[in-house]
């Protein structure tokens, strides 16, 4: 029985509560001094928990707050930006420098096959195989 007091003193904090809930609470409350300590010491620390809330957040609190989140947005953004913008210069890089050995082998070869495109040497069937079973003290 004691339980069911203890839900209903705790409901009457954070809900409303039905006129025979009230009574019974009511009726408790009076008979029960254990009941009474509870409902002061929740009292209390319900104040307690307001003053202090009251006191650590300055005014604006809630347009300070807005504004860190959408400043952290604008720098997450510039953060990609700035990768997007790195990737894209190394790629532009990477690519001049392809176009220029490609253009080196190409000079050098005197002709535009892939094989002299990429600078590979051109074996035979035999060389292919030698390659291939070579022993490994040779290697």
């Amino acid at each position: 029985m004691k339980r069911e007091f203890q839900e209903l003193l705790n409901r009457s904090f954070d809900a409303e509560l039905t006129p025979d809930e009230n009574k019974k609470l009511e009726t408790a409350l009076q008979a029960s001094p254990e009941l009474q300590a509870e409902k002061q010491q929740i009292l209390a620390m319900r104040n307690l928990v307001g003053r202090g809330a009251v006191r650590s957040f300055r005014p604006f609190f809630s347009a300070r707050v807005m504004n860190q989140i959408k400043a952290g947005k604008e720098q997450r953004t510039d953060f990609i930006a700035s990768l997007l913008w790195s990737f894209r210069l190394i790629g532009a890089v990477a690519a001049i420098a392809i176009a220029v050995l490609l253009t080196n082998n190409i000079i050098k070869a005197g002709s535009i096959a892939p094989d002299d495109l990429l600078a590979m040497q051109k074996l035979t069937l035999e060389e292919t195989l030698e390659i291939e079973f070579l022993p490994l003290e040779e290697l």
